[in-house]
């Protein structure tokens, strides 16, 4: 039989989030579906989340809307591509989703804002884009501490699914501040393979009873 797959973001666990402490932001969470069914290249759902190392941040009392990363149907194997960024400025996704859609490379948007931040839901038209964070402009470049590529299919089980997201590359991450009129530039080095997160989601499978899903264009 085939299945919709609602899949929600229960939990995040993070051993590292990013240094920037100065940085007034958030963590960002991309979670893509790389050709989930025909006609769709990839669907892309980003979170504005405010991690803290060490601590898991729950989303058990948050709105049905800002758990949700996707209600889709699986056709044949898929993928799950999840990456999570240091502390970034609100400014940077903001410039990476207005210059994506002057591109002409987004189509079928929409956004859910709420108490996680921004919700984007998209689909590339041209190419097959991992992430929005690919197609940055180097001014709004976001630094990736952690991720993972989970292959999907239509038997997906139900319940939680627990991914552990790792440093893809050694990263140092440099931390600016000012104390008594001086600054001190203090590092971070993330080396590669290192485990950064924890996330747990909720799978549901809806079955389809031969439901058409028009394909996004």
């Amino acid at each position: 039989m085939d299945y919709i797959f609602q899949i929600s973001l229960k939990s995040v666990l993070t051993l590292e989030n990013g240094m920037k402490e100065e940085v007034k932001g958030e963590n960002l969470l991309s979670f893509t579906l790389v050709y989930p069914r025909e006609g769709v290249k990839s669907l892309e759902t980003i979170k504005k989340l405010p991690l803290q190392r060490g601590k898991e941040y729950a989303l058990d009392q948050i709105s049905f809307s800002d758990k949700l990363l996707f209600k889709e149907s699986i056709q044949g194997d898929s993928a799950l591509q999840v990456s999570l960024t240091a502390i970034e400025r609100p400014q940077k996704i903001d410039h990476m989703i207005n210059d994506a859609i002057k591109a002409g490379v987004m189509a079928g948007t929409g956004f859910i804002t709420g108490g996680t931040g921004i919700t984007l839901l998209m689909a590339a038209t041209k190419t097959v884009v991992g992430s929005l964070f690919d197609l940055a402009k180097p001014k709004d470049k976001v630094t990736v501490i952690g991720n993972i590529d989970f292959p999907m299919n239509n038997q997906l089980r139900e319940g939680e699914l627990i991914l552990n997201l790792t440093v893809p590359r050694k990263t140092v991450l440099k931390d600016k501040k000012i104390k008594n009129g001086k600054e001190i530039i203090s590092t971070t080095t993330l080396k590669k393979g290192f485990g950064v997160a924890k996330l747990v989601l909720d799978v549901k499978k809806i079955p389809r009873f031969n439901i058409a899903i028009p394909a996004i264009v």
